[in-house]
């Protein structure tokens, strides 16, 4: 059983990733992962992950194949990043205007 690593991820909103994995016997795969941003998820018979993440940060995801007996697994980095203004292009940082400070009294 051969599960083809996709390498790193990173992504920002929506995601596809199809996982390909072969299996010398031709039996049909079973997908499972572990490890996976909150908001993404595997489809167990087509090994297709998908989903919004939302919390920013690096996960460690493992997917496994298997058939029957055998199975097999890879392990990739996923950076989840922010997102820009359109969904695309470098992320864009919000940020509040600075404070002003008055004193009270109007005196020195």
């Amino acid at each position: 059983m051969t599960v083809t690593s996709p390498g790193p991820q990173t992504a920002s909103g929506a995601v596809n990733l199809q996982i390909h994995a072969s299996d010398l016997a031709g039996q049909p795969l079973g997908y499972a992962a572990t490890g996976l941003p909150p908001g993404l998820s595997i489809n167990a018979g087509t090994g297709l992950i998908s989903g919004t993440a939302i919390p920013l940060g690096t996960y460690t995801v493992t997917v496994t194949a298997s058939a029957g007996s055998v199975s097999g697994s890879t392990t990739f980095t996923w950076t989840i990043s922010l997102l820009s203004a359109n969904g695309s292009g470098p992320p864009i940082l919000r940020t509040r205007p600075p404070l002003a400070w008055r004193r009270a009294g109007g005196g020195s």
